[in-house]
């Protein structure tokens, strides 16, 4: 089980390397209502993104995780959206964007390509 996230260390170093290394990133769950229109807006604007599913992972995982993110961001609700490596938000935060122009602005000057 090397591959399994058994403490928040682990787990922060984990997505650290992931909000590093993908221009997008969503922290999402498959039943929230907010996570599924960030994630559809993104899709409409042809952003690629990198989605963690919290809930799919196993029970200890997906604790681990939500702890992690939690102890990062000081957030406790998803979806939790990266840009670039930083945290830009929820949904509210990224319709806000998208709204004013600053979407596309700050995924332009992502160190990795985003677009479809």
């Amino acid at each position: 089980m090397g591959n399994t996230l058994t403490n928040t260390s682990t787990s922060s170093t984990h997505i650290d390397e992931k909000i590093n290394t993908n221009c997008i990133v969503v922290y999402s769950t498959t039943v929230c209502g907010f996570c599924t229109k960030a994630k559809r807006l993104m899709d409409e604007m042809g952003l690629q993104y990198s989605v963690v599913e919290i809930d799919r992972l196993s029970p200890s995982e997906g604790g681990v995780v939500s702890r992690s993110l939690t102890e990062k961001t000081n957030m406790r609700t998803v979806p939790q959206i990266f840009i670039n490596g930083n945290l830009i938000g929820g949904y509210s935060e990224l319709i806000a964007l998208q709204r004013t122009g600053n979407l596309l602005r700050r995924v332009a000057e992502c160190d990795v390509n985003c677009s479809k």
